[in-house]
């Protein structure tokens, strides 16, 4: 792309209504951002975007920091930059993941008003391997969603993991319009103490799909896991038609 100073990966929207492209990974002072960025995506209005970056230099990164990639929400009015990946339950304080950072794919909902993101070790209640985090950017906390109804954490790999040895998943966690509902993968193979929904043999399974929820989905109560138990093409299928039934539903609610 013209004019480039970082010499990396950055993030740009095509605007069609004046054939102009503008790179939107930048700092608050417009500036590109040294460690450049990537996985752009926007809220339903367009104004803010959700993109993964090392961003040290960025508020909250200090140049000093780690090489690995953290998570950033951008307001395409003010400028302002959000950093979500924190040692601290709270969006305001805590210092940024630093040797392991947030590796996994990361999804904005519709209103901008969540982030839901996997993330590993140095991250708010931690347990073990891969869990998923609910940015809240009203509320200004970061909370483990990765939990069963008894509030319990999983015991197994929770959200998309990266490749290892000879298995990879890299499925994305998704988020409702109204970012009460999450829905993400789970590696559940060689974990025994899998514990996300009580009573259910995960024995001989890959992987399964969950959803968390703090808000009612249909007849089961809030704060409910709900499990998908299959791996096929089929629950990729299921997946997609759960998170668009959700958005829907949101959509009427606000109506």
């Amino acid at each position: 792309m013209p004019n480039d100073t970082n010499g990396k990966l950055d993030v740009f929207v095509y605007r069609r209504s004046s054939d102009t492209v503008e790179r939107l990974s930048t700092g608050p002072d417009g500036a590109q951002i040294a460690d450049g960025g990537y996985g752009g995506e926007f809220s339903d209005d367009g104004r803010y975007m959700l993109f993964g970056s090392v961003g040290r230099g960025l508020p909250g990164v200090p140049v000093t920091a780690s090489e690995f990639n953290r998570w950033f929400v951008k307001d395409l009015q003010t400028g302002a930059i959000q950093l979500l990946c924190r040692n601290n339950a709270s969006l305001d304080l805590g210092e940024p993941t630093g040797q392991f950072g947030c590796l996994t794919e990361a999804s904005i909902s519709g209103d901008g008003r969540s982030v839901v993101f996997g993330g590993s070790l140095e991250m708010p209640s931690f347990v073990s391997f891969y869990q998923v985090y609910r940015a809240d950017l009203v509320a200004r906390t970061l909370q483990i969603w990765s939990r069963n109804a008894a509030g319990e954490p999983c015991l197994g790999y929770c959200g998309s993991w990266p490749d290892f040895g000879m298995f990879a998943l890299r499925e994305q966690p998704l988020i409702s319009s109204d970012g009460k509902h999450v829905a993400f993968w789970a590696r559940t193979a060689d974990e025994p103490t899998f514990n996300m929904v009580p009573g259910v043999s995960f024995a001989g399974r890959l992987s399964q799909i969950l959803v968390r929820s703090d808000g009612p989905i249909a007849v089961p109560a809030a704060a409910t896991v709900l499990q998908i138990p299959t791996t096929t093409l089929a629950a990729r299928l299921v997946f997609g038609t759960l998170l668009l039934a959700l958005g829907m539903a949101a959509l009427r609610r606000r109506q």
